[in-house]
């Protein structure tokens, strides 16, 4: 399942210029977007993400992408013995309101947070911090695509976060664009 998934990344860098030397996440981002709108990619991404993870019940993800992989991850049965609880985390919070949405449920076990890239890290542990003020554990994050040379894992590494993914952007052949001096 993982290889499937590894050769559907590649194809949205194959003859890409833009993305086969990249220096702009957003744009890789967007291109993931296209797995992501697919049901059977979707599906795809989301069963290899339960069979990694079979026994968590609570997700969250950042809006957008992540919020549409932790709905994907919440259609499929586990081995939970409670009920599954998905979350959305806003970038800011909507006027009255928290920048968490669903039914947040952090009193019992671990609350795994899924993206689609990882880049800095920067956003994951955004959601991390505002989940954890929540009162949620958080010691995972699940990401389809990692992008290595932007130090995102041990960032997140140093607070505490293990990251797990699908591929790297070197594996797929979006390779970062050399720093210039």
């Amino acid at each position: 399942m993982r290889d499937s998934i590894k050769a559907a990344l590649r194809s949205l860098v194959v003859n890409e210029p833009r993305l086969s030397a990249l220096g702009d996440t957003g744009e890789l981002a967007v291109r993931i977007y296209k797995l992501l709108l697919s049901p059977e990619e979707l599906s795809c991404i989301a069963l290899y993400f339960r069979s990694i993870i079979p026994d968590v019940c609570h997700f969250a993800g950042p809006e957008t992408a992540g919020a549409m992989l932790v709905s994907a991850m919440a259609c499929f049965d586990s081995d939970c013995s409670s009920p599954i609880s998905a979350l959305m985390v806003r970038k800011t919070a909507k006027p009255g309101r928290s920048r968490i949405e669903g039914p947040l449920e952090c009193d019992g076990p671990e609350t795994v947070i899924i993206d689609d890239v990882l880049g800095t890290g920067a956003t994951i542990l955004d959601s991390a911090r505002c989940l954890r003020d929540a009162g949620c554990q958080i010691s995972l994050a699940l990401v389809v695509l990692e992008r290595e040379s932007l130090g995102g894992r041990s960032l997140l590494a140093q607070h505490g976060i293990e990251v797990r993914s699908i591929a790297t952007s070197k594996e797929i052949g979006a390779y970062s664009a050399p720093q210039r001096r």
